[in-house]
């Protein structure tokens, strides 16, 4: 014993006194749609027990603060934080701290002078809606030559695939209303409505919607 360097203790340590920072926000920008969550990055792991419902305030454009329903760990330095769907057009302002620590303690310091847990450390990020009408812009075909089997269909914006089935559709010929089978994306942004296969001459009417949603759930 005491005889070769084996014989040695080593313990390594790390002094951390630099407070966390907010560095990132998904969805970001200019929001096409209506949204139900946002997802946060810091950089560094965060003491999840410091980030709370209570250390977000969201403002919408009304001026009013929906309520933040919770905060949720996707990783050690990654969170999202759910709230009451948001869909108004416009200016969107997102508070986050500044009472929330890493994992050594330190609290939020956003302005990067070495002081943490200031008020002027929470972290303030502006985006904005701007949502078009939830609307059907485009279908083809529009002349079919022998026998009608699908239609494919096109909406304005993005839409929540789970709300658009086969009873969302109508298609009304000469002898009434025709048999809808199937509604699957077909990876482009369009949609391919599958129908039982339709063989008469005559016009055809598609009627789609309305309780089709985009991905934040609003019709």
């Amino acid at each position: 014993a005491g005889e070769s360097v084996d014989d040695q203790f080593t313990y390594v340590l790390s002094v951390d006194a630099t407070g966390p920072k907010v560095v990132g926000q998904n969805p970001d920008g200019i929001i096409p749609t209506a949204i139900r969550h946002l997802d946060v990055a810091f950089d560094e792991p965060i003491d999840a027990a410091t980030f709370t419902p209570s250390d977000v305030l969201l403002q919408n454009p009304a001026g009013e603060t929906p309520q933040i329903f919770s905060v949720t760990p996707l990783s050690e330095a990654e969170f999202r934080i759910t709230f009451a769907v948001q869909f108004l057009n416009g200016d969107y302002t997102l508070t986050i701290g500044p009472d929330i620590s890493d994992r050594a303690g330190n609290l939020l310091d956003q302005d990067g002078d070495g002081v943490p847990g200031e008020v002027d450390d929470a972290s303030v990020n502006t985006f904005s809606i701007l949502r078009e009408s939830l609307t059907v812009t485009e279908a083809t075909p529009t002349v079919i030559p022998g026998a009608l089997d699908f239609v494919d269909v096109r909406f304005s914006i993005p839409i929540d695939a789970n709300s658009f089935g086969p009873g969302d559709v109508r298609i009304l010929g000469p002898r009434g209303r025709e048999t809808v089978t199937s509604v699957t994306p077909n990876g482009d942004g369009t949609y391919r409505i599958q129908t039982a296969r339709v063989t008469r001459d005559g016009q055809y009417t598609l009627r789609i919607g309305p309780e089709i949603a985009d991905p934040g759930g609003v019709f």
